[in-house]
């Protein structure tokens, strides 16, 4: 998808955030294949992807969208990322506080 290597640099820029979904799997390439599936599934935009930096190869994605989206989006990854063994852990939060999202962003 378009929205990965943005999402690599941290480089996306969101006006509004409805909802945030949060993913994270054992390995990079776990997390990168379900990001790209994650932002085909649903109308979401992609925020950032940590990709192992000082987690022992760990990696999580963060996406926005509306409730439905993010939440589809991050049930298909999941089950994705679940299947090839790489799954961790992951959440919805519907209408985050800002005062979360500015540690987020």
């Amino acid at each position: 998808h378009d929205s990965i290597f943005p999402a690599i640099y941290g480089t996306n820029q969101v006006e509004k955030i409805e909802a945030l979904g949060i993913l994270e799997c054992y390995d990079v390439s776990a997390l990168i294949v379900a990001a790209d599936l994650a932002a085909k599934t649903a109308i979401v935009d992609l925020l950032e992807l940590r990709l192992a930096k000082g987690m022992c190869g760990k990696s999580y994605m963060t996406l926005t969208g509306s409730v439905s989206a993010v939440q589809a989006a991050i049930d298909k990854a999941k089950a994705d990322s679940a299947d090839r063994g790489m799954f961790l852990d992951s959440s919805v939060i519907a209408r985050p506080s800002d005062k979360l999202m500015k540690h987020i962003m």
